[in-house]
């Protein structure tokens, strides 16, 4: 539970200032009045962390981790424990400090007599997403909330595998790449003076091949600073402009405009769309509150904000296959066949099976962009070394020819 202050007046009539621990500020305010007449004022206290209790790592929960609570949760309902009791056993079996945190604090405002999905979604905030807290809700509305458990896992398990598969895939370009800009720089700094010193002592005069490598290695070691600046300026412009509204909408229609990564976002973020929709609808959603909940999730800015504007269109009674109409980057495929799956009665099924296809398609996807950026990559580098090569062969050519 939290801590909430609050001022008032006692019933003899003197100023009162106390603590009280409650679940929320309507709590707190009930409790406060048992000591006081009147209450002016209820605010909660916020706990101040230091370098010695602050803890690491303590942002969003991974979906691994979840996924592992969900199916622990699934199983141990399925059991029929208490709630506050399944909440203090997953408590126990998880590893992740950050969930097992708020997993304590869900369990004691679950024996309050608070509903779970409220208690997690007071303690966890950000730290969890809003699909899971909706699913729930709506299992414990349904009394079906083991079931909502179990779907989650599997949306969790799935999610969480397909972010571990794109993160194993661009492991190796992302280190050569890193690799490629380390050894370029260290190349045209270090390395390139020393010969300039060593053809410079000779009167002969330098290619122009040559002579361009040496002017580009004098300009980068004179100016390495500012480099270095000018670039971090650009990181940091570019990041504080992408935090603005028409900063985010331009970047995200952007991304999804590039050649190769744009089909990557396009196709990542109907996967994203449809096995929400699915998990929500099967959870009991209604229909735009499925959709409101969907444009939350999505990682595109640009769709996640078209998408959330569809709950006007179904509050006016269009279908889904209709409202998604339009929203731009989604495929055509996706839509239409949300179409089909709404006239056939099998939305949920039909969702379900785009999302496993938008997922297949986003692996190939970036399986095949990973293909083409590898070797461009070597080619880059082969390019690069071959340059010197050629550049400091030809000085010395140049060198012999003036000796003789």
């Amino acid at each position: 539970m939290a801590v909430f202050r609050y001022e008032g007046t006692s019933f003899s009539g003197q100023r009162m200032i106390g603590v009280v621990e409650a679940f929320d500020e309507f709590e707190a305010l009930e409790k406060a009045r048992a000591t006081c007449r009147v209450v002016s004022k209820v605010t909660p206290v916020r706990e101040r962390s230091n370098f010695l209790t602050m803890e690491v790592g303590s942002g969003r929960i991974k979906p691994k981790v979840i996924a592992i609570m969900c199916s622990q949760f699934a199983t141990i309902i399925s059991a029929g424990m208490s709630m506050s009791r399944c909440v203090e056993l997953v408590a126990d079996q998880t590893s992740d400090k950050g969930l097992k945190a708020i997993l304590t604090e869900v369990a004691d405002d679950v024996s309050a007599g608070h509903s779970l999905a409220t208690s997690f979604e007071n303690k966890g905030g950000k730290k969890l997403p809003v699909l899971f807290y909706e699913t729930i809700r709506a299992g414990e509305q349904a009394g079906t909330l083991d079931q909502s458990f179990q779907t989650l896992h599997k949306y969790y398990d799935k999610t969480s595998k397909t972010k571990a598969k794109v993160a194993q895939a661009l492991t190796y370009p992302v280190f050569v790449i890193v690799l490629a800009i380390v050894v370029v720089a260290v190349v045209m700094v270090a390395v390139i003076p020393t010969f300039k010193d060593i053809l410079s002592s000779y009167s002969a005069e330098m290619p122009a091949i040559t002579q361009v490598l040496i002017d580009a290695s004098d300009f980068m070691a004179a100016n390495i600073l500012w480099i270095v600046l000018v670039l971090a300026a650009v990181v940091i412009g570019v990041k504080l402009w992408t935090k603005t509204e028409r900063g985010r909408l331009a970047w995200s229609t952007f991304k999804l405009r590039l050649p190769v990564l744009g089909n990557i976002i396009k196709y990542s973020n109907a996967a994203q769309f449809a096995n929400t929709m699915s998990t929500l609808l099967g959870s009991g959603l209604h229909m735009t509150h499925a959709v409101d909940v969907t444009a939350k999730v999505l990682d595109s800015y640009v769709i996640s904000e078209n998408v959330a504007k569809m709950t006007t269109k179904l509050e006016e009674g269009k279908r889904l296959g209709e409202s998604m109409e339009g929203v731009p980057f989604l495929p055509r495929p996706l839509i239409e066949m949300a179409s089909v799956g709404e006239e056939t009665g099998s939305l949920e099924e039909t969702l379900a099976t785009m999302g496993a296809f938008y997922d297949d398609e986003t692996d190939r996807a970036s399986q095949k962009a990973l293909s083409k950026l590898e070797p461009a990559i070597l080619i880059f580098i082969a390019a690069f070394a071959g340059y010197i090569v050629i550049a400091l062969y030809l000085a010395m050519f140049s060198i012999y020819s003036g000796m003789g």
